[in-house]
């Protein structure tokens, strides 16, 4: 299991590389300068060791691709920051929406993120495969990314189910608490409750028990 975490947690690296191109509102903390410099770093340093033994493969592409990827995240971050300092609420981690909000698109492809989750991802692939007889470095990247880009979204939305769902099940559960209270405090075995103060001084009948008790000592003497 934490071996698969951490392939879930791998995946949104290589996803934030084309999700910089297909979404204009990612969250600020989603996009970290850290982040951006690692991933982009890797891919423009893997192509240029590629260049020179796979010249078929125009490494160069790839590596044009993770500097534009890494200006435009840099770009949306400091866009983020403004917003930020303009008071606008975002979540910080949001993972954006889809370019592809046109007017005719239907209602169902819009709930639950259908649009991210699987037209984001389909159309990077289709671009990996357009370009594959052409850059084929570039392609396969494309490629790799839209896989990722489809894992990220999944794990994203069964913990937004998951976190949903344990919200309606803590509403139910104390839903059932208050009943089964209520059922207790209007049982029949239910008293009602009286505060009976805190004694300050003797009541009358002790009083007259103790006069009695004293005047048969004295008549005894």
């Amino acid at each position: 299991m934490e071996q698969y975490r951490f392939v879930q947690w791998l995946m949104q690296f290589p996803a934030l590389t084309v999700m910089v191109f297909l979404r204009q509102d990612l969250g600020y903390r989603l996009l970290n300068p850290l982040s951006l410099i690692g991933v982009n770093g890797f891919v423009f340093f893997s192509a240029g060791m590629m260049r020179p033994y796979k010249p078929g493969a125009r490494a160069t592409d790839l590596m044009v691709f993770a500097i534009v990827a890494f200006v435009l995240g840099m770009v949306q971050h400091i866009r983020r920051w403004w917003q930020l300092d303009k008071h606008n609420r975002q979540h910080s981690y949001y993972i954006g929406s889809s370019l592809f909000y046109f007017r005719w698109v239907p209602e169902f492809v819009r709930e639950n993120r259908r649009m991210e989750r699987f037209v984001d991802p389909v159309v990077c692939a289709l671009i990996g495969l357009a370009l594959l007889h052409f850059s084929h470095a570039l392609a396969c990247w494309l490629l790799l990314s839209a896989v990722c880009l489809r894992a990220f979204e999944h794990t994203v939305h069964e913990q937004e189910l998951n976190r949903r769902l344990d919200m309606v099940d803590g509403l139910m559960n104390s839903e059932q608490q208050a009943s089964v209270m209520e059922q207790y405090e209007q049982g029949p075995w239910s008293r009602p409750r009286t505060d009976q103060g805190i004694p300050t001084g003797l009541d009358e009948d002790v009083r007259k028990n103790i006069k009695r008790q004293k005047n048969q000592t004295r008549n005894r003497r």
